[in-house]
């Protein structure tokens, strides 16, 4: 594969299968989010996400159009931070990152724009960052 286009390609996420499987406890593990977070942004009830997180298969199908969206976005965002991480510390950079308020997001934490659904803008920052550090 030619080296300019090898530098475009972003990691794959582990948390999402071809077929639209998503491995929530792990994902949510990984952007150090809790269940009543999840319940509250994502519009599930507790009760679902629970199961959610406690399913035997590792990855769920989410029935729930909403629900499923709020977890791909998410999958996103991970999948975007991926990027902008060296690989050999990206989970507990990925981690601090999430947590901490942050410039571009007018101080806010990315946490808190997650939990008002507002994946939109975040999803927006990180492709801005990863434009311009390719030079676009």
């Amino acid at each position: 594969m030619k080296a300019a286009l090898k530098k475009t390609m972003l990691r794959q996420s582990p948390f999402i299968t071809s077929d639209g499987g998503i491995n929530i406890k792990d994902l949510a593990k990984a952007l150090n989010i809790d269940q009543a977070t999840v319940a509250s942004a994502s519009g599930s009830s507790r009760q679902i996400v629970s199961q959610h997180f406690n399913a035997k298969n590792k990855f769920v199908k989410i029935r729930n159009k909403k629900a499923h969206e709020f977890w791909a976005n998410l999958n996103q965002i991970y999948t975007l931070l991926l990027g902008l991480t060296d690989g050999e510390h990206s989970r507990s950079e990925i981690k601090e990152w999430f947590n901490s308020p942050n410039q571009a997001l007018n101080m806010e934490r990315p946490i808190d724009l997650v939990r008002r659904n507002k994946h939109d803008i975040l999803i927006k920052k990180l492709m801005d960052i990863i434009n311009a550090a390719h030079g676009g």
